[in-house]
């Protein structure tokens, strides 16, 4: 008998809001980076981090998406698995 995969759906797209929100927060925090001009060496120091915030937002939208997509295919292939058993009764 063959093993058993089951993919929760619900929790990959919840990961993936998450995620998304995350994102969001960072592409917030970077916006606000450029709001504290007035302290220029704490801007200064910090700017330097700009490539790696810009980085991470980028895998992290890259992530929630592929969570994304996976819950839909995944979801797809059940509903196509079940109406293939379902024709097998009938």
């Amino acid at each position: 008998m063959g093993d058993i995969l089951e993919i929760n759906t619900w929790a990959a797209e919840l990961q993936s809001n998450r995620m998304e929100d995350y994102a969001d927060d960072l592409r917030r925090l970077k916006s606000n980076l450029n709001d504290l001009e007035g302290n220029l060496t704490f801007v200064n120091q910090i700017k330097g981090f700009k490539d790696d915030f810009q980085q991470m937002t980028q895998l992290i939208k890259e992530y929630f998406k592929f969570l994304k997509t996976t819950a839909k295919l995944y979801r797809n292939t059940q509903k196509e698995i079940v109406s293939a058993a379902k024709s097998l009764i009938n």
